[in-house]
């Protein structure tokens, strides 16, 4: 049911904001559309050190959060952009918010909580909404204390998401070390690499209250769920009730992961990751030697990489899963272990396992609605969140990046099973550019919002990415004012023109060329108020952009159409 709420409340949002085609003077990102049909609009600018992005399905508002601990709703009443502070970390007690995800009408946050440099712990809120539009807050469990790293590679607990029916949680810790190598906190804890509560997924029960998720490997055993995660950041569930998740490597060029996440099993960190084996791991290991490692890298200036006689091997009956194979043409930039040559797996027809190094994937989201026009039904989304590098993975401030790809971009994933069932191929394409750190996304029918991330105030922005909708879709929304678009968008022949009036009134809808030129009627006459139809064949025009014209008495509306 919140689902048709949502069909409702779709046309209000979808209104909300200026287009790209007027440059945004006060953001430093400028994204744009990469692929026809796909229309990208500025929201808001938003605080520094925002983390996630959500839709509330009961009352359809943009949620965002800061991670230290401000959750903001967007709303947009009249068509205008209003943002406002809802809950603090006095309200639900999260000082670092690094995971959210809402069932229904119950919010969850998953905090990452530092004792302060030796331990920390995980944590997960629930809020529950009350009649009046408060929520009262609980605790859904805790870890117990568990050693920090006290490095950059403490990724903590971050990534949640409900299972499809709600009864369950499923939760990742990400590692505390960047490839397995001992971090012992300045000698605190000596030999410790990776311990029961990191670099692994877990699942709850929804209804818990006050669980302690345990420290000891055999206690906490009932809860693991998937094992050797580097630092799934990002889950979602496929429309098909498949459970897949996004990671990044370390600071090697090893790929970056989507895996699809299974009960009972194991994805390869410490030992391989992105399909690569871990060099760390083998005797007489020379970083200076390792052709995949960048030598500016923060993990090789301060000697995580060195020989390592005491790295632990793997159990003797460890099955590794591999990451989804990424067949291109995008997001699959590898650098060859051998030669150390940049390559496409696209360009070569190979698979990648699964994605650019140091792409950062993130921002996991999926058709789950079947909102989406044939190019994109039911598919994946992603985002990339780093910067891009040269082919050493340098830039020219003197920061890393990846390794020749744009990144900072949504992805479109276009997934399949294998010819065995037992895994995913994945056709990746860009098809939004010039992000700037897009750090999360949530999708409501055609709509993608990006959250970007920044540590300045006036750096980061929200950003809405239209994609083209089924006809069913187009058909159900309640338009607040006169609509007119048009299905399948490219047309190569025929395609079906969709308006809808608020009122009766006398219409006429034609097709104008780029100079504004009228080439054809598509309908004219007195119509009734809702949702009416006619043809548009194309057949005989030139390949380009073209314009849908729509006038009545009150106003004139445009649509873009490609023909191809």
């Amino acid at each position: 049911m919140r689902y048709t709420y949502l069909l409702r409340r779709i046309a209000a949002i979808t209104m909300v904001s200026c287009s790209l085609n007027v440059m945004i003077a006060f953001g430093q990102s400028n994204p744009v559309a990469l692929v026809p049909d796909v229309q990208v609009d500025f929201v808001t600018m938003v605080p520094p050190f925002c983390g996630r992005i959500a839709i509330d399905p009961i009352s359809g508002a943009v949620i965002y959060a800061e991670i230290p601990g401000n959750i903001h709703e967007v709303t947009f009443p009249g068509g205008q952009v209003k943002d406002s502070v809802i809950f603090t970390t006095t309200d639900h007690h999260v000082t670092t918010v690094y995971g959210m995800a809402f069932h229904d009408s119950i919010l969850y946050l998953v905090g990452n909580e530092p004792i302060d440099t030796i331990y920390k712990f995980g944590l997960v809120i629930r809020g529950k909404l009350l009649n009046n539009g408060t929520r009262v807050w609980d605790t859904v469990a805790v870890t117990e204390y568990y050693p920090a790293g006290n490095t950059t590679f403490d990724h903590g607990f971050g990534g949640i998401v409900p299972t499809p029916s709600g009864d369950s949680l499923i939760i990742c810790s990400g590692s505390r070390s960047d490839h397995g190598e001992e971090e012992n906190n300045g000698g605190l804890f000596p030999g410790v690499r990776e311990v029961p509560l990191t670099s692994a997924a877990f699942c709850i029960a929804a209804n818990s209250k006050n669980l302690v998720l345990p420290a000891d490997s055999a206690a906490l055993a009932p809860f693991l769920f998937a094992d050797g995660l580097r630092n799934t950041f990002d889950l979602a569930y496929t429309p098909d009730g498949d459970l897949l998740g996004c990671e990044n490597s370390g600071e090697r060029d090893d790929p970056e992961e989507i895996n699809w996440i299974l009960k009972g099993k194991h994805y390869g960190f410490p030992w391989v990751m992105g399909g690569n084996y871990n060099p760390q791991q083998y005797p007489g290991y020379d970083p200076d030697a390792d052709i995949m490692l960048n030598k500016n890298r923060y993990g090789y200036k301060n000697g995580f990489f060195h020989n390592d006689p005491a790295f632990p091997p793997p159990p003797l009956d460890l099955v590794i899963t591999p990451g989804i194979s990424n067949y291109g043409p995008d997001a699959d930039y590898f650098r060859d272990t051998t030669t150390g040559i940049i390559m496409q797996a696209g360009d070569l027809g190979i698979a990648l396992h699964s994605f650019t190094a140091h792409r950062s994937p993130i921002g996991l989201v999926f058709d789950y609605e079947d909102a989406l026009a044939a190019a994109y039904n039911g598919d994946g989304f992603m985002l990339g969140y780093q910067y891009e590098g040269d082919s050493a993975g340098n830039r020219l401030s003197g920061q890393t990046g990846t390794i020749l790809d744009p990144s900072q971009d949504l992805v479109h994933l276009k997934l399949e099973k294998n010819s065995a069932g037992d895994n995913y191929n994945a056709y990746a394409k860009r098809i939004v550019g010039g992000f700037i750190r897009p750090v999360d996304a949530c999708i409501v029918q055609n709509v993608i919002y990006v959250l970007e991330y920044s540590n300045k105030n006036n750096m980061a922005a929200i950003w809405k990415v239209t994609l083209p909708a089924k006809e069913t879709v187009i058909d159900h929304l309640n338009h607040a004012s006169d609509f007119v678009g048009v299905y399948p968008n490219p047309v190569t022949d025929i395609s079906t023109v969709t308006f809808y009036l608020s009122k009766n009134t006398a219409v006429s809808i034609s097709l104008l060329d780029v100079q504004g030129k009228k080439i054809k009627s598509v309908a004219t006459g007195i119509f009734s108020a809702g949702y009416h139809e006619a043809q548009l064949a194309v057949h005989e025009l030139p390949a380009g952009i073209y314009f849908l014209e729509m006038k009545t008495a009150a106003e004139t509306t445009i649509h873009k159409v490609f023909i191809e």
